[in-house]
């Protein structure tokens, strides 16, 4: 069972990549920190164990890491986007 929900997103995310999907990848940012948050909050409650924080720990990383990603592509992008204008 799990690794057809892996499989699926990873042809989510195939797919966001292949469309440049931007409002994809910023949603699931807003998601993968909701998600790290809850998992946090359910260890500091006692309703998980604390290895659940290892699972926080990785979409908290990946959800930075995406950001960083994001930004930088951005900043890529209006940089070509000045060139552009001045040979314009």
């Amino acid at each position: 069972m799990t690794g057809l929900l892996v499989a699926i997103l990873g042809a989510n995310y195939l797919l966001m990549v292949r469309e440049t999907a931007v409002i994809c990848f910023k949603f699931s940012v807003t998601m993968r920190y909701l998600a790290a948050l809850s998992m946090f909050s359910m260890v500091i409650t006692g309703i998980s164990p604390q290895n659940l924080l290892l699972f926080a720990f990785g979409d908290a990383m990946a959800a930075t890491w995406t950001v960083v990603v994001l930004r930088k592509d951005q900043q890529e992008n209006q940089s070509k986007q000045k060139n552009l204008n001045k040979k314009n």
